[in-house]
């Protein structure tokens, strides 16, 4: 049995605009977001954000490769906050508390055990989605999502 070499597509997602790094060709690419698409952290259009995505990878020539891919959220586009690493209650409630002011409709929100703290990430929910669907729908399958402040401290 012998090994397959696997494209690997990683995508920094920023608040305005999304960096492709292609491994197999070492290339990165740059799709800025329209502010009628995202603005202020919100996804204000779907269908114009996929024909966007679609229109990348066609002009692009990434459609049909099939790339595993890696998206990296930048600080700009989460909300984050440490909380000291002790069991109690009120942690919990403080951190229940940190999500509940977040102002999107839709959340994802994560906690990461690290360092002696519990750092917890907030992003829109939406974004996130519409991102992975459009990516899906043109065979980019999503093995991680993950916010750069957690991938700088481990």
């Amino acid at each position: 049995m012998g090994f397959v070499k696997k494209n690997i597509a990683i995508i920094y997602v920023d608040k305005n605009n999304a960096y492709f790094y292609i491994g197999s060709t070492g290339v990165t690419l740059r799709l800025d977001f329209p502010l009628d698409v995202i603005s202020d952290l919100d996804l204000l259009n779907k269908e114009k954000f996929d024909q966007l995505i679609d229109v990348f990878i066609k002009t692009n020539n990434l459609g049909g490769v099939g790339f595993e891919t890696i998206i990296i959220f930048s600080p700009g586009l989460i909300f984050e906050k440490d909380f000291a690493d002790n069991p109690n209650e009120e942690k919990d409630a403080q951190i229940q508390k940190f999500i509940d002011i977040v102002p999107f409709e839709d959340i994802l929100s994560k906690n990461y055990k690290l360092n002696k703290k519990t750092k917890v990430v907030v992003i829109n929910k939406k974004i996130y989605e519409a991102l992975r669907d459009a990516m899906g729908k043109n065979k980019f399958s999503v093995l991680l999502a993950l916010p750069y402040p957690v991938l700088q401290e481990t």
